[in-house]
């Protein structure tokens, strides 16, 4: 009876030996498709990523190319307005032809003061060059009207010292707005009125320190 019962048993663990063996598989099958599902949406998510970065990139450039259209509108409103401003201007306010030779012989002292008031009304810092604590000064020739406006402005020189270290495109931008805020001052100056045109050669200075 012991033998047969224990035969018995041997029969049973062999036959159920390949349902395991099944089992086992099956498990390890869905294991590893877990795992690979699991691999593939991990991988993908970079991908779906770069969307919005690409759509941010764009969104910001058409930001920029808004602001400097603005900018530019704003410019050309107040230079408008500057003008107005500067056709009612009284004779004593106007400045005698010559002062790029008097300033550069130092002889302005006191009787440039219509210059000085203009100069500053209309010279402003550029921001981008305070960012990077950049000094110097521009050298900026007038051709002025006989009626006292300045109709050309012309750099002929632009000397620019930066005190920090910036890198070249941070520099160049702000070189270029001080040579910009200089023609902008100067070619809002009122001259008196004279028979023929007239040159003047004047250096604007940008200084840091008083």
């Amino acid at each position: 009876m012991k033998a047969t019962s224990y035969r018995a048993r041997v029969f049973l663990v062999a036959q159920s030996k390949p349902a395991v063996l099944l089992l086992t598989v099956c498990l390890l099958l869905s294991v590893s498709a877990v795992g690979q599902r699991s691999y593939n949406q991990w991988d993908a998510r970079p991908g779906r990523a770069a969307a919005p970065a690409a759509l941010a990139t764009a969104r910001g450039k058409l930001l920029m190319a808004a602001q400097d259209r603005r900018d530019s509108l704003h410019r050309e409103v107040q230079w408008r307005q500057d003008s107005l401003q500067l056709a009612t201007l009284p004779d004593s306010t106007l400045v005698p032809r010559g002062l790029g030779e008097r300033l550069q012989q130092h002889l302005a002292l006191g009787s440039e003061r219509a210059y000085f008031n203009q100069l500053r009304r209309f010279l402003r810092y550029p921001a981008a060059a305070l960012r990077v604590q950049l000094e110097g000064k521009v050298l900026v020739q007038l051709v002025v009207s006989p009626l006292g406006y300045v109709g050309n402005a012309t750099v002929i020189q632009a000397d620019f010292k930066p005190i920090t270290t910036e890198s070249a495109q941070t520099t160049a931008a702000a070189r270029q707005a001080m040579t910009d805020a200089a023609i902008y001052a100067l070619r809002r100056i009122r001259f008196t009125a004279a028979s023929s045109t007239s040159t003047e050669v004047i250096t604007i200075p940008f200084s840091l320190v008083d």
